[in-house]
């Protein structure tokens, strides 16, 4: 009788041992950030065809670099922009041309790049650096010669990195 009862037993723990090295295998790589979606995650930048998002670039001082392309036909200025909070509300952020030190208008003429940040200073989220973050904006615009305001909302989605110098 005693023999059956410890065959079992030992059945039981074997599988038991087995059981805990799987989930300390898969602690370990969750901790070291193997099991994180966000690598696995490519970045990207997304503000439609016509105001065309061909590179972005993040950091930890909470800079957002953007290079627009301006597909829509007609010269336009960026006039203002807003970013999607911690709680979930936009509010206004400083934008201008990299080497400007006050916010300025960004005239992207018809079929030209330009590069446009956006100093996130002072909102209600924070950046880590070598992690992946997401970024919502609005930016408004209008075409040059007229008044009406149109917006274009998008998302950047990267890897923050140090600042730029």
């Amino acid at each position: 009788m005693q023999k059956r009862g410890q065959a079992a037993l030992e059945y039981l723990v074997t599988y038991g041992w087995v059981f805990v090295a799987v989930l300390v295998i898969i602690g370990t790589l969750s901790y070291f950030g193997f099991l994180s979606p966000d690598s696995f995650l490519s970045d990207s930048c997304d503000f439609g065809l016509q105001l065309e998002c061909v590179d972005q670039y993040l950091d930890d001082e909470k800079q957002v670099v953007l290079r627009f392309q301006n597909n829509f036909g007609a010269n336009i200025t960026i006039v203002d922009a807003y970013i999607r909070t911690g709680n979930n509300e936009f509010e206004q952020v400083f934008y201008g041309e990299p080497s400007g030190s006050s916010p300025s208008p960004v005239a992207i003429p018809r079929n030209e790049i330009r590069q446009v940040r956006f100093d996130l200073d002072g909102q209600d989220f924070s950046f880590s650096r070598n992690r992946k973050q997401r970024v919502d904006l609005i930016v408004e615009f209008h075409r040059v010669g007229g008044s009406i305001r149109h917006n274009i909302t998008g998302n950047v989605f990267g890897e923050v990195s140090e600042p730029l110098i």
